[in-house]
């Protein structure tokens, strides 16, 4: 018998000892505790890194910030809400959605409330029967109804955040919606119907033109 497997004998008769079992039996648990650590701490990795991945992609979708800068709304307008009877009058900025995409997005997760001096107007093509809603909308706000001569066609309505409820127009001559903070036409003196209207509709009619005019925005509806 060689030297090698002299070693070889040796070390069989060993193993099959008692003392040798236990020693092989040791070492075989102390082996398979180090790999089950190992695929352990790979597979808590695994799945820390899956963790971080998912909260990195729900802070990006859930970001209001990064939701509204998806949509480019362009350039504000200025004007002048007026009562002509009663002579009540206040500045507003709007926002303008004029294309599809700005039509869809709207005022969706924006978080902080809409002020008494903002607002957002939505330009249609022609005078219709119109609707909003509130789908991923986080504000309270009030929609109201403009003809294609800046009046106030309706009594505002109350639209209510996250809801799914239709809201529309009662009048089929609307030319704009504007979305507005709730309840701000009635605590200015401005909603009554036939009364109250854009006081100059230049500033939104140029807007509008410089985007292509209400017949190209027929594409879009």
């Amino acid at each position: 018998m060689s030297h090698y497997l002299c070693r070889f004998a040796a070390l069989q008769a060993c193993l099959t000892s008692s003392a040798g079992l236990a020693w092989g039996t040791r070492d075989f648990s102390k082996t398979s505790a180090l790999h089950l650590k190992k695929v352990e701490s790979t597979s808590n990795s695994r799945r820390a890194n899956s963790f971080l991945a998912r909260k990195a992609a729900r802070k990006i979708v859930s970001d209001p910030i990064a939701k509204i800068n998806a949509v480019d709304f362009g350039s504000t307008v200025q004007v002048t809400l007026v009562n002509a009877e009663t002579g009540a009058s206040v500045p507003i900025t709007l926002q303008m959605a004029y294309s599809l995409q700005q039509h869809t997005r709207g005022l969706m997760y924006r978080t902080n409330p809409l002020t008494e001096s903002e607002g957002m107007i939505f330009v249609y093509p022609q005078e219709g029967h119109r609707v909003f809603w509130m789908k991923n909308t986080e504000i309270p706000m009030e929609a109201t109804w403009w003809n294609a001569k800046g009046e106030l066609v309706e009594k505002p309505t109350a639209m209510e955040p996250l809801t799914l409820d239709y809201h529309w127009s009662t009048s089929h001559n609307v030319q704009f919606g504007i979305e507005l903070a709730p309840g701000f036409l009635e605590n200015k003196g401005l909603d009554a119907p036939g009364q109250t209207k854009i006081e100059d509709m230049k500033p939104v009619l140029d807007e509008i033109q410089l985007r292509g005019g209400l017949t190209a925005s027929n594409q879009y509806f």
